[in-house]
Formats: structure tokens, C-alpha cells, sequence
């Protein structure tokens, strides 16, 4: 009796962690501990206004499908945008290893959950797998989450980003309303509620410590959560304990990783939508925003069209900054009239929509 009453008490559990995840708009306020953690180091509200920095086809695109596409985390155009969050997760991942029994024996995961493994916790199991796992690339690992995320700025004018997101300045700084962005992504307003897809409105973390801290706190709490579950379940159920915990524990560092960027990027107050899509097999989350593909240079890409609005509903575009290389040549780019045509037509009207030329002097 006792262990049908274990049993159904970790299936409870396990289907409550489920059901909260597919419920939840965000995937950061999926688990109360880890929304605690994230909420410490946000600011309490998103900028009035952000700017996505792209090129004419992404303007075009942009105003025309009234979309915004999130890549896939693992096939950006520029890798270390990803690599220094995973960098953070695996060194903190490597010193809670550390602290674990040292011995040159190898034990397997059940010899650390049925505490056989001398000066031992089960967590030990925990890190030394998820470390391990990390190190693996996504495309080799299977996971029930898969994450996307399109980048933004509190700056529509910086000549960095210009450079580096608008092709070499001849592009386009779009400006979309913080509270939008807020209401339909955050607030969930464009979710399907069985599909157990997440988007999340979150400000870069560039200090250091900062980052160091919020996956060292978060790794501690993992490991307290799981040493004071296995003890009191079950055998038979250590395995899927295990399991479950591993993957939560992955995908939430893969999660942390993904607002992280090196302190040298400060200067762009960078802001990331970040979209999770749970369970991808499911065929409620198939058919609720789909995985794409697109091809460049670089191979096949993965990523979601995430709508900016309603389907019938206009785009409700703040602002639009033309680009240094464009302001300065004049005869090589669209004219204003035509600009402003295009979003007229296309984006409902948008009168108080303002077009505007970059002021720096950059050619």
C-alpha cells in the first residue's frame, strides 16, 4: 500500500510540474523558485520602446507577415552570442562537480541515488550528468525543450548595432511598443493554452558576477530540491525522478544561458524574446506556432515566426530609424515617400507611425 501511495504521489507530483509548465505564458515563471531567482535581477518594467535591427527583406517581411522570426539558440548568426551563457552554465556546472566524491571509481547514477557512493548526495549524480550532458551539442541531444529567441535594443541609433544586425548600417532600426511586446507575448495573449509553447520578454545580463551567481544559486537549489525527494520515494521511481529532474535542470541553465552576453556587448541594453517549445513531438504543439526552416550561406536554419499582433489586427509600429549608410546616400535607397507607402499600406494605416534617419555620420 505504502508504494502505490509513493508511486501515485510522484505521478501527481510529475503531472503537476507538466500541467504548471504547459499552463504557465512564461517558461520562467514556470517553476516559483526559479521565477524568484530571474525576477531578482530584471528590471520591474519593459522599455517604452525596442528596436529590432534588420535589412530591407527583414523590413519587408517584418511589416508584411507582421512577425518577428526567432532562430533557433543553437543556429545564430553569431555563435558567441550562445557560447558565453553556455560557458557560465558549464564552469558552475564544473565546480559543483567538483565538490563531489573525487575517487577515480565509477559509479552509476542508481549507486548515487540508493546512497552507496561513500561521502555522497544524489545530487552529486545530478550535476556530474547534467554536466556531461551540456557538453554534448543540441543537435546530438534530445529535449523536450527547444529554444528561439530574437534579440532587441533600448537604442533605435548606435553604430555598433548598425554594423553588426542592419548590414554594415544600410538596413533599418524598427521600433516596436515595450507594452506590445508585453500584453502579447508576456501576458499571453497570442498562446494557445494546450500547446505548451513559452515567450518571454527578458533584459541581457551582462555583469559577470551576476551571471555567475543566478546559475550557482539556481544549481543549489536543484540539487537541495532532488536530495530531499529521493529519499523519500520508491526504488522504482528513482530512475524517472532522475530523469525528469535532468532534463528540468538542462533546460532551465539552456534558459539562463540565453540572457547572458559577454560585458563587452553592454553598451547595446540589449533585450531577447525567448521562445520555448515544449514537448515539440506533441501534436498540440506541432500545429500552435510551428518550427520553420529557411536556408543561408551558413546551411538550414530553425526558427518560429512569432506574430506580432492579432491576425486582424494592424501592426502597431512605434518608429522606424533608416540607416547611416542609407541616410547618407540618398539616390541608392527607397525614398521616404515610399517608406512610409509601405507601412501605410501595410501595417493599417499607422499614422502616428514616425520615419526617421539615423544621425550619425558614418559612410
Amino acid at each position: 500500500m505504502r508504494e502505490e501511495k509513493d508511486n501515485r504521489s510522484l505521478n501527481q507530483r510529475f503531472a503537476a510540474d507538466q500541467n504548471r509548465m504547459r499552463d504557465s505564458q512564461s517558461f520562467f515563471e514556470s517553476d516559483p523558485n526559479f521565477a524568484d531567482l530571474i525576477r531578482r535581477y530584471q528590471p520591474v518594467k519593459t522599455p517604452s520602446k525596442l528596436y529590432h535591427y534588420t535589412d530591407h527583406s527583414g523590413l519587408l517581411g517584418i511589416i508584411q507577415s507582421k512577425t518577428l522570426w526567432a532562430t533557433h539558440f543553437e543556429y545564430t548568426n553569431d555563435a558567441t552570442e550562445v557560447i558565453h551563457g553556455i560557458g557560465v552554465a558549464l564552469k558552475q556546472l564544473e565546480l559543483a562537480v567538483s565538490q563531489t566524491d573525487s575517487s577515480d571509481v565509477e559509479y552509476k547514477v542508481e549507486d548515487y541515488l540508493l546512497d552507496k557512493v561513500p561521502n555522497s548526495k544524489p545530487s552529486d549524480a545530478l550535476v556530474q550528468v547534467a554536466l556531461a550532458t551540456l557538453r554534448v551539442p543540441q543537435i546530438e541531444r534530445k529535449s523536450s525543450y527547444e529554444f528561439f529567441f530574437a534579440c532587441l535594443s533600448e537604442h533605435g541609433d548606435q553604430l555598433s548595432q548598425w554594423r553588426a544586425y542592419a548590414r554594415d548600417a544600410t538596413g533599418f532600426a524598427v521600433g516596436l511598443s515595450g507594452d506590445v511586446l508585453r500584453n502579447q507575448f508576456v501576458l499571453g495573449q497570442l498562446r494557445d493554452e494546450n500547446s505548451g509553447d513559452t515567450v518571454d520578454v527578458l533584459k541581457v545580463i551582462y555583469d559577470s558576477k551576476a551571471q555567475a551567481e543566478i546559475v550557482a544559486t539556481w544549481i543549489s537549489c536543484m540539487c537541495k530540491r532532488f536530495d530531499d525527494m529521493i529519499p523519500g520515494l520508491p526504488v522504482e521511481c528513482h530512475r524517472d525522478a532522475f530523469l525528469k529532474a535532468n532534463t528540468w535542470l538542462i533546460a532551465s541553465l539552456i534558459g539562463l544561458a540565453l540572457h547572458f552576453k559577454h560585458p563587452g556587448f553592454v553598451e547595446e541594453d540589449e533585450w531577447r524574446i525567448i521562445f520555448c517549445k515544449y514537448d515539440c513531438d506533441r501534436s498540440e504543439s506541432r500545429k500552435c506556432i510551428p518550427i520553420q526552416t529557411r536556408s543561408n550561406p551558413s546551411g538550414v536554419i530553425p526558427y518560429v515566426a512569432l506574430p506580432l499582433c492579432p491576425p486582424q489586427e494592424g501592426l502597431a509600429l512605434e518608429h522606424l530609424i533608416v540607416g547611416p549608410k542609407r541616410s547618407a546616400r540618398p539616390g541608392s535607397t527607397p525614398s521616404a515617400f515610399g517608406i512610409d507607402t509601405l507601412c501605410s499600406s501595410l501595417v493599417g494605416g499607422a499614422p502616428k507611425l514616425g520615419i526617421g534617419r539615423s544621425e550619425i555620420p558614418y559612410c
